[in-house]
């Protein structure tokens, strides 16, 4: 049997090689489209155990795993219509050593038509950048961290925003009667990245998110054909049709709903349908994303 003294001698030489990073600074990662330069929001660096880190809307990643840092690194890319070149096997990535505080510019091309410009909603739009120590110049709309589908109406000057089901933080189970908030008409000096859009949410006394379509009834509301459109007198109301669903996913009424502005929420204006043994489906009304060219 080996000697008690050696058996401990060898546990602290196979510890010594190993780098301590602890309280390092990341390394800092930047994503850029290749030609134009501009950061590229939402591209995925993949290690070879599996590691993921995805770029913010500055194009950032910011890499603090004391695992990671250090080390020469090889990351698979996942650019959802963006490429990295590929090597000698085919597989699309880059290589580099993610030193504590260095800073690496990673070119991607572009493989699609649309030039993308990042997240509109949710959580951490900015927060790799943040976790680099840069100043985006930004702060977070509190208590959102993702939304469902996305329609707009211009309404009474303001571009008014719509969002299906809503993901809070305190709770799994968010808002499911349409999520809203209003923006100016021009919410965009440019359509350029970084993309920052301050959103004025319509919220409840305690400051949370809230819905605004809420009709009677259980289940979720869900409205489609949302748009601005005169009244016989001329007057702008914003309106739409909404759905009432049950589990699981079943539709179970159809209406139409407009707009209160003192009150900020939608009101039922009239009953379409109602599922029955006599009409099991629905007659057709305005659905779809209503969108002026």
């Amino acid at each position: 049997m080996m000697p008690l003294f050696f058996r401990h001698a060898i546990i602290v030489t196979a510890l010594c090689p190993v780098l301590h990073v602890s309280g390092a600074e990341p390394c800092r990662v930047e994503i850029v489209e290749k030609g134009t330069h501009w950061p590229v929001p939402m591209v995925e660096l993949v290690t070879t155990n599996q590691q993921r880190f995805v770029s913010d809307n500055a194009g950032v990643i910011a890499i603090d795993d004391p695992d990671l840092l250090g080390r020469d690194l090889w990351f698979g890319v996942r650019g959802h219509g963006y490429e990295a070149p590929k090597d000698g096997f085919g597989i699309r990535g880059f290589r580099f050593t993610a030193a504590p505080g260095s800073i690496h510019r990673l070119e991607v091309e572009r493989a699609i038509v649309a030039k993308r410009l990042g997240r509109l909603t949710g959580a951490g739009l900015f927060a790799e950048s943040r976790k680099a120590g840069l100043d985006p110049g930004w702060e977070e709309a509190p208590g959102v961290f993702g939304c469902d589908s996305v329609q707009t109406a211009a309404h009474r000057g303001r571009l008014f925003w719509a969002w299906g089901d809503t993901n809070v933080p305190r709770y799994f189970l968010g808002v499911f009667h349409m999520t809203s908030a209003t923006t100016a008409l021009r919410p965009l000096a440019s359509f350029e990245p970084p993309l920052k859009v301050s959103f004025d949410y319509f919220r409840d006394g305690d400051g949370h998110v809230r819905g605004v379509c809420p009709m009677p009834g259980g289940g979720p509301t869900w409205v489609n054909g949302y748009v601005s459109l005169p009244d016989k007198m001329g007057n702008d109301r914003l309106v739409g049709a909404y759905i009432k669903v049950k589990p699981p996913l079943d539709a179970y009424e159809s209406g139409l709903c407009v707009w209160n502005d003192e009150q900020a929420i939608f009101e039922r204006h009239r009953v379409l349908w109602t599922k029955s043994d006599a009409e099991p489906k629905q007659p057709p009304l305005p659905d779809g994303h209503p969108a002026f060219w």
